[in-house]
């Protein structure tokens, strides 16, 4: 009962645009005080939740 109320009150707090949000941070990311990799890491994360894969050396991005 608890777990659920729990998922419920995690769900309600979620971006409703996931991708939205996640190319959001991805154009507003920035490296500021961040490590290289802490920011890579981010970057990766963000273009994960947006849907954007590699090939090769090419970002490619899907319609949402």
């Amino acid at each position: 009962m608890f777990a659920k109320f729990l998922r419920d009150l995690n769900a309600a707090f979620d971006p409703i645009d996931t991708i939205g949000d996640a190319m959001h941070k991805l154009r507003t990311l920035k490296q500021e005080m961040k490590s290289a990799e802490e920011l890579v890491t981010k970057f990766n994360l963000y273009c994960s939740k947006a849907g954007i894969t590699r090939s090769g050396d090419t970002a490619i991005g899907k319609d949402p």
